[in-house]
């Protein structure tokens, strides 16, 4: 039955441009990418990503508190305050980053060990060492009358050496929203027509 299918002609139709644009596909992942890496840090600002926004932190981070001691006896103003979450010294948000995998595929995220107990939620652990416990009895005696100096006392009735387990809430902030979709559509959709408008003026 040679001969019997009919011709298609597509060299200027869309078919031809979506096949240009799929030929050539680093330009628009490239802009998709940077565009999930701003909207990634925009939302430690924001406090929330897509639908999903960020519980307060513990108040007092009696956590950040331990780690504190474990560097001396000087305790941040942050320690006690719910907001912002996610947000210490910053190289979370700052580790937010975009890469190609092969030549049609990005990732994005963060390779810091710590990022997946705050994207998933979960347990964390503290080793309760005597430097920190020797410190932390030195900061407790400088907060005479202060609001949060007995949120502490228990940890002394842990011994050295003990782990000590606290919850982590889930934030997640490594994800593609509905916001994105639609941007990422947008994307695809610029770069098409503008291959489109290279054609026409050639």
């Amino acid at each position: 039955m040679r001969g019997s299918l009919p011709r298609v002609k597509w060299r200027g139709t869309r078919v031809q441009i979506l096949a240009d644009a799929l030929a050539n596909v680093k330009p628009v992942l490239k802009k998709i990418g940077l565009h999930l890496v701003r909207a990634t840090q925009k939302a430690f600002r924001a406090q929330a990503r897509g639908m999903f926004g960020w519980k307060k932190r513990r108040v007092p981070n009696i956590p950040g508190v331990l780690r504190d001691m474990e560097r001396g006896i000087t305790v941040p103003g942050r320690r006690f305050k719910d907001r912002p979450a996610l947000i210490d010294t910053g190289m979370l948000r700052n580790s937010i980053a975009y890469e190609f995998i092969s030549p049609t595929t990005i990732r994005f995220g963060t390779n810091l060990p710590y990022a997946a107990i705050h994207q998933r939620g979960g347990v964390s652990q503290i080793r309760l060492t005597t430097v920190m416990l020797s410190n932390l009895a030195v900061w407790i005696r400088s907060q005479q009358g202060k609001k949060w100096r007995d949120s502490f006392g228990w940890i002394f009735s842990k011994k050295r050496g003990s782990m000590l387990r606290f919850r982590v809430a889930k934030r997640p902030f490594v994800l593609v929203s509905e916001g994105d979709r639609v941007e990422i559509r947008r994307i695809i959709a610029d770069q098409i027509a503008g291959d489109k408008a290279k054609r026409a003026a050639q």
